[in-house]
């Protein structure tokens, strides 16, 4: 009993010791962590001692595996602490992520710009993730940048980002979310400030408006976009408010589609424009009526447009 009641006292002692200094010294520098550590160490020791005065053995539970749990308990609490801590200025850059079954949309609020699946950011800033979902519980996570966050209807979490290395990361829901959840990927396009800032300059810029009664594959695709319901799902900024699907204002400036499962080229958009039930299993893009390969290509011709 004297082990157990030393043990409790180690970790409950020294997980309060992390949290209040790391409260204390919310910085990353080597020196914080280490005294972090250190004051965690400490009241392990305090911990055990009270443990032990309480179950009548004192410092019975004053041992290697001891330590060794005060400090993994200390370090955990001050990885969530940091994870969580929420920042704000002009060199932060927030972003709302939303959860759709199965591709994530993202909004940057201060800048005016909506996308999808392709998560863009500046190396050398923190960004701050505000997450929900509008279905049901995903996960966000991209294993090279940051742990796993449970995103979920009707609440917002959070999740801080920073890299000082230019570069595409990888990621994937990591909660299953339905049929798809497999299918469900992202990624994170880390870049200089000074191509972030050109980047976002021109996702602000709003497609024109194709003529009525335009012809040629490039026009008549722009009709048929409205005609067989795309601009009933999909936003492209200057021409339809859909507000089912991904904005696709500039989707041939981003590299993937369909949840970040498909490189975007002609050859996987004809394959998804067939059947996307096929390609992905339970997805809202239901075809009332099935397109044919001339339709396709017309389609395609639009699309290719929208940089």
């Amino acid at each position: 009993m004297g082990s157990i009641g030393s043990i409790i006292g180690w970790l409950v002692i020294g997980l309060i010791a992390g949290a209040l200094a790391k409260l204390i010294m919310p910085g990353k520098d080597p020196g914080g962590i280490i005294v972090t550590l250190l004051l965690g160490i400490v009241g392990a020791i305090l911990g055990g001692w009270l443990g032990g005065l309480i179950f009548g053995q004192p410092l019975q539970g004053f041992s290697f595996v001891s330590l060794i749990l005060a400090i993994v308990g200390v370090a955990t609490v001050v990885t969530v602490i940091d994870i969580n801590r929420v920042e704000a200025g002009a060199d932060v850059v927030n972003v709302k992520v939303t959860g759709h079954q199965w591709w994530w949309e993202y909004e940057y609020p201060d800048l005016g710009v909506v996308t999808a699946n392709e998560l863009h950011i500046p190396t050398g800033t923190r960004v701050e993730l505000q997450m929900t979902s509008d279905d049901v519980i995903h996960s966000f996570w991209p294993p090279k940048l940051a742990g796993k966050v449970d995103v979920i209807p009707g609440h917002t979490n959070t999740m801080a980002l920073h890299t000082d290395e230019a570069g595409e990361f990888e990621g994937q829901c990591a909660e299953f979310c339905g049929l798809s959840h497999s299918r469900m990927r992202l990624r994170v396009i880390a870049e200089s400030p000074e191509d972030f800032d050109a980047w976002v300059t021109d996702q602000k810029r709003a497609q024109t408006a194709p003529a009525p009664g335009g012809v040629g594959e490039i026009a008549e695709g722009a009709a048929l976009f409205q005609s067989r319901g795309c601009g009933g799902c999909h936003t492209v900024e200057g021409y339809t408010q859909g507000l089912i699907g991904p904005n696709l204002t500039h989707l041939y400036d981003r590299e993937t589609f369909a949840g970040a499962i498909f490189d975007l080229n002609s050859r996987n958009l004809r394959r998804w424009l067939r059947n996307p039930q096929a390609e992905k299993a339970g997805n809202k893009m239901v075809l009332p009526i099935e397109l044919n390969e001339d339709e396709i290509t017309k389609l395609i011709a639009y699309l290719e447009t929208l940089k």
